[in-house]
């Protein structure tokens, strides 16, 4: 088996022969093999060498598969990753990749049903917010370990040291403004979370995503009380802001001057000049939300080759990854010689893992906001209604 402790692998073995003739089911542990995989992965981590084949050597082995992968990605709109999909099959043109997009917490129970179903799972790769998912996943022996192409070159927080799953791309949340109606005399226009509380902000300009919506922006307010208090919230919700149901239609809404500002959007360097929307980085003193979007192989693929081809093509220097601001590797310097997103003091990667694991603590926090700010009116509703999605 590859184990690094003898002993405990065939202590191991002893208590998986004895489980399938006392007691094949365990509950809420599943079966025997549930119970094994459990083990195996925990007390016999397999050795896991980086991937050394190229590009092309992949994508050979990737054919005899029959040319087909399917990822299932965290988003909130249909198409969100067509232009990932168009790049793949570009580079890749023998095979056809299909990434129906969902909610990451939608997408996370629909593979864990999957799971347990006679048919098994669809997705051989899933990529999602719901970070705490893959933790999850690698306990109970749900995910395969693989070291794609460049994973020594990822930064430490953002892999799973063994091996099961990797962060693909760096994701970075802050606010935008409407250059054209909010004045700045810098170069690289700044705004502070005390800022929003000026008159000039109030009555509607602010739109900000619903914290309730999006886990990402929620952890963003629980940063920005940790520094400045509930006190700050008050203020804020006496400006009236928008509360809006996404990141996309708080886009158009900043672009358009509908709102000043936005408040929980995704953004990226440099920006575009025939805008009239710019991302904004926070000074050092101000918190933002960073986070590398996970990816994992789970086990039971039908196309292992072509999924191990998609994680190496994301993490490669000329992948897609490449012509982000930050890149998750540690030898890609970012653009317009901005600093590696973990040398910014004010947003932290990690501390999101923990805030996503803390499911009580979450939801707490969540009721708390809603005490300020009406948080009722976005309902989330999974995009794929069906449980086995093609």
């Amino acid at each position: 088996m590859g184990c690094r402790y003898a002993f405990s692998c065939k202590f191991l073995l002893i208590i998986f022969t004895l489980c399938q003739f006392v007691a094949p089911n365990f509950g809420p542990f599943g079966d025997c093999f549930d119970l094994f995989n459990i083990f195996h992965n925990n007390w016999c981590k397999e050795k896991v060498e980086v991937e050394s084949r190229s590009l092309d050597q992949m994508y050979t082995s990737a054919l005899t598969e029959g040319g087909k992968l399917v990822v299932y990605a965290g988003g909130t709109m249909r198409g969100q990753q067509d232009l990932l999909k168009q790049a793949f099959e570009q580079r890749f043109p023998n095979i056809s990749i299909a990434i129906p997009v969902d909610y990451s917490v939608f997408q996370g129970p629909r593979v864990d049903l999957q799971m347990v179903t006679p048919e098994g799972i669809v997705p051989d790769i899933v990529m999602l917010q719901t970070l705490q998912d893959f933790a999850r996943w690698k306990w109970l022996g749900k995910l395969v370990a693989y070291k794609p192409r460049g994973w020594d070159k990822v930064y430490g927080a953002f892999r799973d040291q063994d091996g099961f799953y990797t962060g693909l791309n760096v994701m970075v949340l802050g606010s935008t403004i409407n250059k054209n109606l909010v004045s700045s005399n810098a170069s690289d226009r700044s705004l502070t979370f005390g800022d929003l509380l000026k008159p000039e902000f109030s009555n509607g300009n602010i739109g900000t995503v619903d914290p309730s919506y999006d886990d990402a922006v929620l952890f963003l307010y629980k940063q920005i009380i940790d520094k400045f208090g509930w006190g700050w919230l008050s203020q804020f919700a006496k400006q009236n802001p928008r509360l809006i149901c996404g990141g996309i239609p708080l886009a158009a809404m900043v672009e358009n001057g509908t709102v000043k500002v936005g408040i929980g959007s995704f953004g990226s360097f440099p920006n575009n000049a025939n805008t009239a929307t710019e991302f904004v980085m926070p000074a050092d003193n101000d918190p933002f939300t960073t986070y590398a979007m996970y990816a994992a192989i789970l086990k039971g693929t039908k196309h292992p080759e072509a999924a191990k081809l998609f994680m190496s093509w994301q993490l490669d220097t000329d992948g897609p990854s490449s012509v982000q601001t930050w890149s998750v590797r540690t030898d890609v310097q970012p653009k317009q010689n901005r600093r590696q997103i973990w040398d910014y003091p004010n947003s932290s990667h990690q501390k999101f893992v923990e805030f996503m694991s803390n499911i009580d603590g979450r939801q707490r926090f969540g009721r708390q906001i809603a005490l300020f700010l009406d948080i009722s009116k976005c309902v989330i509703r999974p995009l794929e209604t069906d449980v086995r999605p093609q």
